[in-house]
């Protein structure tokens, strides 16, 4: 090594949390360098899969039309068109991430690739770069599901969408609404990590929407969970224990093996928060746990899972009770001709929320109230107390929250205190 670079932050990585955590560190007042990692392809972009979503939500609101009494004719896919509206929707989030403005707030940004050299080192470029505090933000190890669907330059009439996550099902969905004759071909267990009742629901939905399981000819996408590029970057050199499938091992806040190294959570939440989370242990040293894992299908409708479902705190060994409502009972839900969907809330014996699980329309947004239940250990009556404006589709929401304090409130003790007080009315 010609020379040693010292910094107080190094970010290690690239994409939108590479870059959030560049920044804030930077705003902080911390000399900051952001150097990208070796190998791996373009971080995913989760506002393509939304995309196109929307794409197909349309294509089918306009077979629906008749069912509200408008009359709109046939639904004819413009793949050019359709492709153009994905890559606008994700262009609008670069400019946060553009060196320009990352070298404007004082970031030092690299170009060659890094390699840790040891706990406190990095190689890049033939220099050693030593700081005080290393994030890393591992890329994809292979090209995105939805990258790959956007390089192909017409839509095939036939093809099949090898996976079983979320971008599988999204994908899977969208194509056999834009009129492609789609067979989904899981490797594993279907959306595993989601609720397995709320996966089956999801799973006769595509049926509906023309999707099957069975292998045929045509062109063929690849779709399986997208590993983190973690063999290149000198890992256990630096002291952190990693796997090839689940990538760098990290405690809650983020914080590995290596005191001074810290690594951003496989299926990030949104970039700003992990790394706000991030930083607050790392630089400020203040108590802090990352989000709980938010697992989102933006399939129609959508399927989330926050912490802990019925099937994994059984084998958890947890004492739960389980809350369930059904969409169909919503008004929102019956104006819009949506029923299908239930929101599943996982309680402990004292009524904290341990998990929830939602297959609704707008699931993900439904789900920001459960995220901070479940994150501090909320009582499922203070979900309830927070109503929403209504009607909604988060009215599930409530009455799955209230269903589990109705039998308090309407219980012998409550009608006995109820009787007294009117006494002194």
């Amino acid at each position: 090594m010609t020379a040693t670079i010292e910094t107080d932050v190094c970010v290690l990585g690239s994409g939108p949390v590479a870059a959030a955590l560049a920044s804030g560190a930077a705003q902080l007042g911390m000399r900051t360098m952001l150097v990208p990692t070796p190998g791996g392809f373009r971080p995913q972009r989760p506002v393509v899969l939304k995309a196109l979503a929307e794409a197909g939500r349309v294509a089918a609101a306009v077979r629906s039309a008749p069912g509200f009494g408008i009359v709109a004719g046939a639904a004819a896919a413009d793949w050019a068109a359709v492709r153009r509206h994905a890559e606008e929707a994700a262009s609008g989030g670069e400019p946060d991430e553009s060196r320009e403005r990352l070298t404007a707030l004082g970031v030092t940004v690299g170009e060659a690739p890094g390699r840790f050299i040891g706990p406190r080192h990095l190689a890049v470029a033939g220099q050693s770069v030593r700081a005080r505090r290393f994030f890393i933000v591992p890329g994809p190890a292979a090209m995105p599901a939805e990258d790959a669907l956007l390089s192909l330059p017409e839509l095939p009439e036939r093809l099949t969408v090898a996976g079983g996550g979320p971008t599988a099902f999204v994908l899977a969905q969208v194509l056999a609404r834009l009129g492609c004759a789609v067979a989904l071909r899981p490797a594993g267990p279907p959306l595993e990590g989601f609720d397995r009742e709320l996966a089956a629901l999801l799973m006769r939905k595509l049926a509906v929407d023309g999707v099957g399981l069975d292998d045929g000819p045509g062109v063929r996408i690849t779709a399986e969970e997208v590993l983190p590029a973690v063999a290149d970057l000198g890992l256990s050199e630096a002291g952190i224990a990693w796997d090839a499938r689940i990538g760098i091992q990290a405690d809650g806040s983020g914080r590995t093996g290596n005191p001074r190294v810290w690594a951003a959570p496989r299926g990030a939440n949104h970039p700003s928060a992990t790394a706000a989370g991030l930083l607050a242990g790392a630089v400020l040293r203040l108590p802090a746990r990352l989000s709980p894992p938010v697992r989102v299908a933006f399939t129609d409708p959508e399927l989330v899972q926050v912490g802990l479902d019925e099937e994994s705190a059984r084998a958890l060994g947890v004492a739960f009770r389980l809350l369930r409502w059904p969409l169909g009972t919503i008004e929102q839900a019956r104006a819009e001709r949506r029923p299908d969907g239930v929101v599943k809330v996982v309680i402990d014996r004292r009524g904290r929320v341990l998990g929830v699980g939602i297959l609704a329309p707008r699931a993900a947004d439904m789900a920001v109230p459960w995220i901070m239940a479940v994150r501090k250990r909320l009582p499922a009556a203070e979900v309830a107390a927070a109503a929403p404006a209504s009607p909604t589709f988060a009215d599930a929401g409530r009455l799955a929250a209230a269903s589990a304090v109705l039998p308090l409130l309407l219980g012998g003790r409550a009608q006995r205190w109820a009787r007294l007080m009117m006494t002194f009315a």
